[in-house]
């Protein structure tokens, strides 16, 4: 009699807790859910290789004003086909560089190379703690080889002592220190899309060194230790190097990569010469005349060369000079004698003989004169010609 009295009430209890015990559940499941996505969200903002704010960016490459002003330390290439700048694959509007090496190809220092040298550790251009980064594409017609080929290496006194490797259609990295190699795999070649490689390493023939790599969002490298030979900074090259066709044929004939936005950061201080000077990595890498009335670049400032007025079309000349590393410089100072004589200080970039008004508009002064001139560049770390100064740079033209 009693359960049959009391089950209504036992039913609506029962009802009432199924309820609240659902409520519950669904409030505690919104809850996970807002904090999950809170945690990816706050994950996904979280630099995944962030340069700290004291390393500088002494290198810029992006390829797109053609072969004749790549900045580079050395180039070498055996072909005309070597290297070349194209329109960008996959990226309409822009250019990149695109390296070619076939197995025939004559040998360019004792090897088989189509190769750019960035930056010389041994000149200075970097120190111990330094980034490098570059986006590269595989064509889909890269065939594979099993035999490597290497497309990046920090060189040291005849060796590669760390590089970057493609074999078998995987990448590798490789150190070769003391004369023993060690690998490490760094995944399947991707082809057909651009890919980025970002690396950081503290050069240091001990306990102290550092080497990360990161392709793309990815890292794939975090190693502590000696990374280098015992011997000075090295030299970072980028491009195709496949030392096998020295001895003979491989199952690949040519090799095609291409690169682009090629940059190196790193914590340099200016070296004092024996004047007092500075050599820094902000020095003059090249000079361009300028036609000031439409606002293009005309050509290069060659050593004993001559630009012909008639052929430029205007007397409205001026002369910009590009620095390796324009963060260091706060001004340049262009002294010109011959025809004309007098000297001038630009304070921002882009540092140009006349000037400019920032927004694209060279000045032209007065103009220069037809006749033989001399122009050394000097670039300084502080405004007004003042503070450190670079290595002056000199070169002797004419205007006719």
């Amino acid at each position: 009699m009693w359960f049959t009295s009391n089950l209504p009430v036992f039913v609506l209890n029962l009802k009432r807790f199924k309820l609240k015990t659902f409520i519950t559940i669904v409030i505690l499941f919104v809850v996970m859910f807002i904090s999950w996505n809170m945690f990816v969200k706050k994950q996904d903002e979280l630099p995944i290789r962030q340069i700290p704010d004291d390393i500088l960016l002494i290198y810029e490459e992006t390829f797109e004003t053609g072969e004749s002003s790549i900045k580079a330390h050395s180039f070498e290439i055996g072909t005309d086909y070597g290297l070349t700048i194209v329109p960008k694959p996959k990226n309409e509007g822009e250019r990149a560089a695109r390296f070619e090496l076939r197995e025939d190809d004559p040998l360019v220092k004792g090897s088989v190379r189509a190769e750019l040298s960035i930056v010389k550790g041994e000149e200075g251009h970097i120190g111990p703690d330094t980034w490098y980064s570059f986006d590269l594409f595989i064509p889909k017609d890269y065939t594979r080889d099993d035999r490597k080929e290497l497309i990046n290496q920090w060189y040291q006194e005849g060796d590669p002592s760390a590089s970057i490797n493609i074999k078998d259609d995987r990448f590798f990295w490789r150190f070769y220190i003391d004369g023993v190699s060690e690998d490490f795999d760094l995944g399947p070649v991707i082809k057909d899309e651009w890919q980025n490689f970002t690396i950081h390493m503290v050069h240091d023939y001990g306990e102290n060194g550092v080497t990360e790599l990161w392709k793309d969002d990815e890292k794939l490298l975090d190693l502590k230790g000696k990374n280098m030979n015992n011997s000075p900074l090295p030299k970072w090259k980028i491009g195709i190097y496949k030392s096998s066709w020295v001895d003979g044929a491989t199952k690949s004939k040519s090799r095609v990569l291409y690169f682009d936005n090629i940059k190196v950061w790193s914590l340099i201080l200016p070296k004092e010469t024996k004047n007092g000077d500075t050599d820094i990595f902000g020095k003059i890498s090249k000079l361009t005349f300028v036609n000031a009335e439409t606002e293009k670049d005309y050509r290069l400032v060659e050593p004993e060369g001559t630009v012909y007025m008639d052929s430029m079309g205007t007397f409205k000349i001026n002369i910009r000079a590009d620095l390796f590393n324009e963060k260091n410089v706060g001004s340049v100072k262009f002294e010109i004698s011959g025809r004309d004589s007098f000297e001038t200080i630009d304070n921002s970039p882009p540092f140009a003989l006349f000037g400019d008004d920032g927004n694209g508009n060279y000045y032209y002064g007065s103009g220069l004169e037809k006749g033989d001139y001399q122009l050394t560049v000097t670039s300084y770390t502080k405004r007004k010609g003042e503070g450190l100064s670079g290595v002056p740079y000199t070169i002797s033209f004419s205007i006719d």
